[in-house]
């Protein structure tokens, strides 16, 4: 696990971090409703219902000093960490506070209890519990056993966090947006195994000097404005279906409209307007289709912020097109530069494109190098090359994404 943290822009960059972003992120779901209750106001990082819950514990005045989403701690007994949802670290006059906030909606706290997680399991699970039961000062029992195997971790993980950055507290924080407090009755079980009472909008402390549970009852946040798209983007769908109507991807009959849609909706889901997901359907259409002609036909139809966009993604207009590696070369150091909106379409069509490679690797193997006008070896310097330039930028969740495909080509190629 990496120890560099990527800053946020917003809420939807919390959607990058989840193990599947496309089921998990939804309006009146924990992922989105968590966000959108920690995000909405910079000036006051403390939700209202979790700032009067710390006042009635008399933990006033919290000043909030980082915030990570998806925070994986690593436990033993195994690869598998412990994933909170939001990973806090907070300050007051008596020193740093670690929260660990657990995001629901009428989702349960897992589906299995410490003794059925422990069932037919490895000495790798039994080493982790106990290491966990151990942590918390809990006896393995049958209460134990009765308890859900996530709130165990999770709990856990907040005390290892609070040890590993020297706080004097950690907390453990049920951040619930359901409006009848659904499954607290599995929390209540857990917070007096550990000696806390349970009760709605409190954090109490519990036998350890060190821990303290918490659960907050909250509103879901209104669902997000939905980007409005207009006739404009219909236009650019269809002048990059025409201007690529004759074209396919490298190697394959596949029509390379699919690789317009395709960086298009990754420019989408990473939070771009309409302009960025217009630029990413025409990205390549003055490289491929018309050079200066085409850009100019651009941005008299659509803008100079498009025209701008796709000028800035292109390679090249030159006929015939300079030495590979020197185009490339141009193209990293121009991105040290490039402003954001470039900076998002560029570095959804370079993530689209190295899935591309991966995929074909699967199905083709080393054949799939004999496409391009590099090596094998010259590429895969190339997406390495641009996902240090893309980072170097906090170019935004894509570079992680685009990091871990570039790993996944080079450990196939082994």
């Amino acid at each position: 696990m990496s120890p560099i943290y990527i800053p946020t822009r917003g809420p939807s960059d919390w959607q990058w971090l989840l193990a599947q972003p496309g089921r998990q992120w939804k309006h009146e779901f924990s992922a989105m409703s968590l966000a959108y209750a920690w995000e909405r106001d910079a000036a006051e990082p403390w939700p209202p219902a979790v700032t009067a819950a710390l006042n009635a514990a008399g933990l006033t005045g919290l000043e909030l000093l980082l915030a990570i989403p998806e925070h994986q701690t690593p436990l033993p007994g195994g690869s598998t960490a412990s994933q909170t949802d939001l990973l806090v670290l907070a300050r007051d006059p008596h020193g740093l506070i670690v929260i660990a906030v657990e995001g629901k909606v009428s989702e349960s706290f897992g589906d299995q209890t410490v003794g059925a997680w422990r069932q037919g399991g490895s000495p790798g699970k039994q080493e982790r519990l106990q290491y966990l039961l151990d942590l918390l000062g809990l006896a393995d029992d049958d209460r134990a056993a009765a308890l859900q195997y996530q709130l165990l971790h999770r709990t856990a993980a907040a005390v290892i966090e609070a040890r590993r950055f020297g706080a004097t507290r950690a907390i453990m924080l049920v951040h619930s947006f359901s409006a009848t407090a659904e499954h607290f009755d599995a929390y209540t079980a857990f917070a007096e195994a550990l000696g806390a009472p349970a009760a709605v909008g409190t954090v109490a402390p519990t036998s350890r000097p060190d821990l303290m549970l918490g659960w907050v009852s909250d509103t879901v946040p209104a669902a997000p404005a939905a980007l409005s798209f207009t006739e404009r983007f219909d236009a650019a769908l269809t002048l990059a279906r025409d201007l690529h109507a004759t074209q396919t991807r490298k190697g394959s009959d596949i029509p390379y409209i699919g690789h317009l849609l395709g960086v298009a909706s990754l420019v989408i889901e990473d939070g771009g307007t309409e302009d960025e997901a217009i630029a990413a359907l025409l990205h390549d259409a003055v490289e491929d289709q018309g050079g200066q002609p085409t850009l100019k036909r651009i941005r008299q139809q659509f803008g100079g912020t498009v025209a701008d966009i796709v000028e800035a993604c292109s390679d090249t207009d030159v006929v015939p097109k300079p030495p590979w590696k020197e185009r490339k070369q141009a193209y990293i150091a121009h991105l040290q530069t490039a402003d954001e909106q470039t900076l998002r379409v560029s570095l959804a069509d370079k993530l689209y494109n190295a899935r591309a490679v991966l995929f074909d690797l699967h199905t083709v193997g080393e054949a799939l190098w004999e496409r391009f006008n590099a090596t094998a070896d010259e590429t895969v310097w190339y997406y390495r090359a641009l996902t240090d330039a893309f980072a170097a930028r906090d170019a935004g969740p894509m570079v992680d994404e685009l990091r871990r495909t570039v790993d996944a080509i080079e450990q196939q190629r082994e």
